[in-house]
């Protein structure tokens, strides 16, 4: 009874394996047959019916080719939405580190007066770490377990009991802790409408303490809720959580 009860279990977990594996390669195949569709509506000028495509294609994955990036851009910009049009350049910048990306970031938002976007070489930093940030962390806690295994085997092997081993062991644990630790650089975001209401606390009954238009790149700190709670020129405001674009 219980050989048979068994069989049937391995016959139910291979047929969920087998729906779960169709089911991701039918949504891999629609995806790929939908981007060709968007590709082909942008090659023929018919921006706005490819945008929508490319932006069904979006929501639903979070992940993008670059080419696709710079075409949603692209498109954006050229509807006169640089505040959209910012927002795919930045995630497109995130992913390649294209200096000519951050420079097309910085003449947008020169144009426009936006906040945020300071032309330096701080956001090419803050981007590269935090593409190579866990490969860092990763390698690096490598290297330090290695070296404390060898620096044991050699105690054995040596009989050594000397202050200095140990000294180099409690370093290279301590580096791993810190090396562990070390924070992802800050989360970023564009407000995406005019006449957005900064508030003193999260909730509608707070205080107002500006309004500001779209297009502003800030800081993300913490969410509360239908809340998002940013760096507003070094003061921690809120907004309604529809009201912003989280740069992935």
């Amino acid at each position: 009874m219980f050989k048979k009860q068994k069989i049937l279990f391995k016959k139910i977990y291979f047929f969920l394996f087998l729906l779960i594996f169709s089911s991701l390669k039918i949504y891999g195949q629609t995806n790929s047959s939908l981007l060709k569709q968007a590709d082909s509506l942008f090659a023929s000028k018919k921006y706005t019916e490819s945008f929508e495509i490319y932006e069904q294609i979006f929501q639903s994955e979070r992940e993008s080719s670059t080419a696709m990036l710079l075409k949603m851009a692209y498109i954006k910009e050229g509807l006169g939405d640089y505040t959209k049009a910012l927002f795919y350049l930045n995630i497109y910048f995130n992913k390649t580190l294209d200096d000519k990306a951050l420079t097309k970031i910085n003449e947008i938002a020169e144009s426009n007066e936006l906040l945020g976007y300071e032309n330096n070489e701080k956001p090419f930093f803050q981007s590269a770490v935090l593409r190579f940030l866990d490969s860092i962390r990763y390698l690096v806690t490598i290297f330090l377990i290695v070296s404390v295994t060898l620096i044991l085997w050699y105690n054995r092997k040596t009989g050594s009991k000397s202050l200095t081993s140990y000294l180099a062991i409690l370093v290279v644990l301590v580096g791993i802790i810190l090396v562990n630790n070390i924070q992802k650089v800050p989360q970023m975001g564009i407000i995406s409408s005019n006449s957005t209401y900064l508030m003193s606390g999260p909730s509608g009954a707070a205080d107002v303490i500006t309004i500001v238009e779209k297009g502003h790149k800030v800081e993300i700190l913490d969410k509360e809720g239908a809340w998002v709670k940013i760096n507003w020129n070094g003061e921690e405001v809120f907004l309604r959580n529809n009201k912003i674009l989280e740069i992935i």
